[in-house]
């Protein structure tokens, strides 16, 4: 099978759509499919086999993610020559919306993964933020009814999309992880790296650092514990000055360390390093980073909301709490008082994350391009 990937992020920009993009490719290859991109030029001379890039310039409001120009008359000359049986857009926007134009013209069916809540971004365009917000709502919804299939990552978020007016077939495929990646991660370089005592419990979370995460929430958590915890914020992005201040505000800056971006051998030891994975983000429609801390048997404690939701089962392998500070520290000092059921969340954790391989979750998407090409063929034939 020849599949076309239409995304407005990629390497080496980091993020959870880029993140899903590489697990989803590697897993197809190994399986015997071919897997093409297109995505943003970032300037990076060196071409990768397989990636075809368009003129792209910097945000005005996040210098690191690139506008790809969605503009190129050889984009259907080139998916013609692939031969390709699928086309997937990884979002409703620019490359995207190019990637359905040039799908429809070749009679192509079109899968599109809702990746993410679009509406609650808005806030990244100074002045019109809030009067855009019910816009962008409007702009992907209508985008997700013009594509064949619509994928959610999750249950809960397959059900937002429903009550959003979504008509086209939806499907769950979270995004998986690869286990073995994160059992062998020595938690040694990141208690070097970042001074860590061995016997100071460790929160982590990952993720950019921008204000659709609710990332002040996690710091003034941190205030309410007397336990001598240290926050690790991995990730990078427009809200790093104002967490910093507002840590120094609450008298915790010693207590919260910025690691900036790491590489995935950093990140997985500083995973195998963590106590527990803590997560505010209340936008996310799956939150790899959840299951790469399961992965690497972590308890999670996380704020309620539709992407953590579904990976995490609470009494089981972490906690949900509602969004109150205080509320989120008690919860994080339970599991740090009881190492028996820290010990027994953290074995079911690993479970967790075996059930979503990447390998299993590549089956569930090739699952779903059959159907949708078996559905076009039927209506090109009828």
């Amino acid at each position: 099978m020849n599949i076309g990937m239409f995304t407005d992020s990629y390497r080496p920009y980091t993020s959870g759509v880029v993140r899903s993009l590489e697990t989803f490719t590697r897993e197809l290859e190994a399986m015997g499919h071919r897997v093409f991109i297109f995505a943003p030029d970032y300037g990076n001379p060196v071409r990768e086999p397989n990636v075809f890039r368009y003129f792209s310039v910097p945000a005005p409001t996040n210098r690191h993610f690139y506008l790809a120009v969605p503009l190129s008359w050889r984009t259907g000359l080139t998916l013609r020559r692939l031969n390709l049986d699928v086309v997937h857009v990884h979002a409703p926007f620019l490359l995207g919306r190019l990637g359905l134009r040039a799908a429809r013209r070749q009679g192509l069916p079109v899968v599109f993964t809702y990746h993410t809540m679009y509406d609650q971004y808005t806030h990244y365009v100074p002045l019109l933020g809030s009067s855009l917000r019910s816009w962008v709502g409007r702009v992907a919804r209508d985008f997700a009814n013009r594509c064949d299939t619509v994928i959610a990552p999750t249950g809960s978020i397959k059900e937002l999309l429903e009550q959003g007016g979504i008509r086209s077939s939806i499907r769950v495929v979270p995004t998986g992880v690869d286990p073995e990646e994160f059992i062998r991660c020595d938690p040694g370089w990141a208690r070097q790296a970042f001074n860590l005592e061995p016997d100071r419990p460790v929160l982590t979370t990952v993720g950019r650092l921008g204000v659709e995460k609710n990332l002040e929430f996690l710091v003034r958590a941190i205030s309410h514990l007397d336990a001598p915890v240290v926050l690790l914020m991995v990730g990078d992005g427009p809200m790093r000055g104002r967490l910093e201040s507002l840590a120094r505000e609450l008298g915790v800056a010693g207590r919260v360390i910025f690691t900036g971006q790491l590489q995935r051998p950093q990140l997985g030891s500083v995973l195998k390093a963590s106590h527990l994975f803590v997560f505010s983000s209340h936008t996310d429609t799956q939150g790899v980073v959840l299951l790469e801390a399961h992965a690497a048997g972590v308890p999670i404690v996380a704020v309620d909301a539709p992407g953590a939701r579904d990976m995490v089962t609470p009494g089981v392998n972490g906690l949900l709490t509602g969004p109150n500070e205080a509320h989120f520290a008690t919860a994080i000092r339970s599991l740090l008082e009881d190492p028996r059921l820290h010990s027994e969340y953290s074995r079911a954790a690993r479970e967790h994350a075996q059930r979503l391989s990447a390998r299993e979750c590549a089956r569930m998407l090739v699952t779903v391009y059959q159907d949708v090409m078996a559905r076009t063929r039927s209506s090109d034939t009828s």
